[in-house]
């Protein structure tokens, strides 16, 4: 009894498209997070903790976007009282924005024989 080839189209298109996902590695989809090694965004979230604009423990990363999106809806603009302060507090906003309709990302690197010389919240240990 030999296969019907009606039954093996449905069974190559399936192939086909666990091979394209699976061909694309280097892309995710967006989880919902602010990366660690994103060091403008974690001094501006440091100042507006400091000035007391926003309530965002900033210390543990990666840190969630509805977290900073919660902490952007209850901000307490009227503390922001120097141009630090409240550019800080434009930069975080935009970001904010870019950051929710950002649905896809691709992530990669090239790394040589030597560690980075550099190092932040990022980096990985000698």
């Amino acid at each position: 009894m030999s296969r019907s080839p009606r039954r093996a189209v449905p069974r190559l298109s399936l192939l086909l498209a666990v091979l394209l996902v699976c061909a694309g590695g280097g892309a995710h989809a967006d989880a919902g997070w602010f990366e660690s090694g994103d060091t403008q965004l974690r001094l501006d979230l440091q100042v507006l903790n400091d000035a007391g604009v926003l309530v965002l423990p900033a210390s543990q990363w990666p840190l969630p976007r509805a977290a900073v999106q919660y902490a952007l809806e209850n901000a307490k603009e009227n503390f922001a009282t120097n141009a630090a302060v409240s550019a800080a507090l434009e930069r975080v906003r935009a970001r904010a924005v870019v950051a929710a309709h950002s649905q896809l990302t691709s992530v990669g690197d090239i790394r040589a024989g030597q560690p980075g010389l550099w190092r932040d919240f990022d980096t990985l240990a000698r």
